[in-house]
Order: structure tokens, then C-alpha cells, then sequence
């Protein structure tokens, strides 16, 4: 008897158990089922500008890749010329929706090494997003932040950004 309770015991909390794990599963594929606008990869045109007047700065606009993964990551690569060649990583963030057509993105990036423009450390890039559904491109707007191997924050910056789909 007592044998047989404890089978049922084990069989019952096998069967829970795969419920459970089977109804989360679907509950994340429910999630990620509605397709974001942004999922994917963007060919981006940064523009480096005044914090209050919004006037573009040097360098040149440049090009930048971010790829936004379901699940609300992200992976970007610049090449901005103010960084000498191998200076800084490539970057890896997080994204989230704030409604159809925003989003809030923020990314970091390792500064390797000290030069004349930029020190080793970090850089942060936090933007707003905004996505046009008519021509499937986005514009945004961020705050850039440095900070050195201690963690100080010795420069700050804005920029714009226009992207189209890859």
C-alpha cells in the first residue's frame, strides 16, 4: 500500500511539474509572439549634438549596426572616427517598449585604452526611439555618458540618430 501511494505520489509531481513548465513556456512564446517593429537589424546615422541647441557637432555623422533581439536585448557596433582603431568594444544593451511606436534603449561599451579624445573606461548610451510605421525607419535621441576605470563620469554628450531597416 504504502508503496503504491508513494508511486502515485512521484507520478502526480512528475505530471505537475511538466504542466507547469509546459504553460510557462507557452505564456513566453505568447509574449514574444507579437512581433516588435524593431526586432532586427538597423543601418544607423548618428549625429553628435549640442546638448541644448540641438546643432550638429563634429566629427561627420557616422554609421553604427544595432540589432534588437526578442527579449529585450541588443548589440551595436560604431565606427565612430573620434575612437582609434580597436579603442572601444562593441556595445550590448537592453531595450523595452514603451508604447507601438517607443522604445527605451540603453547600451554600454568598453573604452580599452586612453587617448588625446577618449579614456579608458566606459561608455553609456541611453535613448528614446521613435518608429515610423509608414517608412519602416526609426529617429532617436540619446544622452552619452563616459566614465573612467573608476567608475567617474569625466564627459557627457548628446546625438541624434536616423535608421533603416537592414
Amino acid at each position: 500500500m504504502r508503496s503504491t501511494i508513494g508511486k502515485a505520489f512521484w507520478v502526480l509531481s512528475a505530471v505537475v511539474m511538466t504542466l507547469s513548465l509546459s504553460a510557462r513556456s507557452a505564456a513566453a512564446q505568447d509574449s514574444e509572439s507579437a512581433a516588435s517593429p524593431l526586432f532586427g537589424t538597423w543601418q544607423v546615422k548618428v549625429t553628435l549634438v549640442n546638448c541644448q541647441t540641438g546643432d550638429p557637432l563634429g566629427p561627420p555623422p557616422f554609421s553604427s549596426l544595432l540589432t534588437f533581439a526578442r527579449g529585450g536585448t541588443l548589440a551595436e557596433e560604431t565606427t565612430n572616427p573620434t575612437n582609434a582603431p580597436g579603442q572601444r568594444s562593441p556595445g550590448q544593451g537592453v531595450w523595452e517598449t514603451n508604447s507601438h511606436d517607443v522604445f527605451h534603449a540603453r547600451s554600454v561599451a568598453f573604452i580599452n585604452f586612453t587617448t588625446p579624445a577618449v579614456q579608458a573606461g566606459q561608455q553609456f548610451i541611453d535613448q528614446i526611439i521613435t518608429y515610423d510605421d509608414a517608412s519602416d525607419q526609426w529617429n532617436a535621441v540619446a544622452a552619452i555618458k563616459f566614465t573612467d576605470t573608476n567608475g567617474a563620469v569625466y564627459r557627457q554628450g548628446c546625438a541624434t540618430a536616423t535608421a533603416t531597416r537592414f
